[in-house]
């Protein structure tokens, strides 16, 4: 059953989830969502991650096996919050705040510039291409 809707649909209440099964108290709720989807994309209340939805199990119910009935195996994908970042040699990282050591980390003059040679072509958008080269 599908339900389409000629415009925008209009919700009159606020926080209101259209989709029950893209939201859940604790994340052991996950395996608990009533028809799952694979691919599906759950928000957890309680750790304040995603998740989403990688496989589908079958479950017994009254005698009968019904394929892709339970969620068999979930991926957390995060807070949400964006990339994380780790400090490493010359970078620091304090109250999210980046810092940068330019003493510490490579200049510009430190790269070594790499040249085109027998079999090998690089482009103009720098990527190399290797021409009867055998590994």
């Amino acid at each position: 059953m599908s339900i389409e809707v000629a415009d925008s649909l209009n919700v009159g209440k606020t926080d209101v989830v259209l989709d029950v099964r893209s939201r859940i108290e604790k994340e052991e709720d996950i395996y608990n969502i009533k028809y799952p989807v694979r691919g599906g994309l759950v928000y957890c209340i309680e750790n304040e991650k995603f998740y989403v939805i990688k496989t589908l199990v079958a479950a017994e119910i009254n005698g009968y096996t019904i394929a892709n009935y339970k969620v068999g195996i979930y991926e957390e994908l995060g807070n949400g919050g964006g990339a994380e970042y780790t400090a490493g040699e010359g970078i620091a990282i304090t109250e999210n705040v980046i810092s940068v050591d330019w003493d510490k980390v490579a200049k510009k003059e430190d790269i070594k510039v790499y040249s085109a040679g027998e079999n090998i072509t690089i482009s103009e958008d720098g990527v190399i291409s290797a021409k009867d080269t055998k590994y």
